[in-house]
């Protein structure tokens, strides 16, 4: 069987045209992807030039926020520290010649513990308590706080003669309170 030139040629014309037709179409599509890539990267790019050009932050909502976040914390805190600074007493003590008696015992008792533990301490240490060695009175109000502050200065100075220490030259604390007598004396 021969083919006939003519037939050849028409059969590779044709050949010719699927490959540039299919060629046209390949080149269509990819085109077509590129568009919608750069179109897709041109937006990207705008997005970022935007992003780089506003300022982020402090944004209002964020502002909002930590407005928010900050008086929470801050609400809490005042409540935590009215909390602690109402009741602070341990002691429920309010007769002052109670804690004549309670303060006078600590002195005895931590004046003998000295001398076993073989610490130094001034003679008749008041413990803080120098106001009371003159006879005065503390006001009934002041008897739960200050019955507190005895044992506090008790506990503490034990634990001094447990660490050993050779000598305490005084023991102080925060006075709030003033005797009766230095009170009706004001007034």
């Amino acid at each position: 069987m021969k083919l006939d030139p003519k037939t050849l040629l028409l059969g590779g014309l044709a050949l010719a045209g699927l490959l540039i037709v299919g060629e046209i179409v390949m080149i269509s599509m990819a085109s077509t992807k590129a568009d919608k890539l750069g179109k897709t990267y041109q937006g990207k790019l705008k997005d970022l030039d935007s992003r780089a050009k506003r300022k982020p932050y402090p944004s209002e909502r964020n502002l909002k926020l930590e407005t928010e976040n900050i008086d929470l914390v801050r609400g809490n805190h005042d409540d935590l520290r009215s909390a602690l600074s109402t009741n602070q007493t341990r002691s429920k003590e309010r007769n002052p010649a109670s804690f004549l008696d309670a303060w006078k015992k600590v002195r005895v008792d931590l004046t003998k513990s000295a001398k076993s533990a073989r610490v130094g301490l001034p003679a008749d240490s008041p413990f803080g308590f120098d106001y009371y060695l003159k006879g005065d009175v503390p006001i009934p109000d002041h008897v739960p706080r200050m019955m507190d502050q005895l044992h506090l200065i008790e506990e503490l100075v034990e634990l001094l003669y447990d660490s050993n220490v050779r000598k305490i030259g005084s023991v102080s604390r925060e006075a709030f309170e003033l005797p009766a007598e230095a009170i009706s004396r004001r007034t």
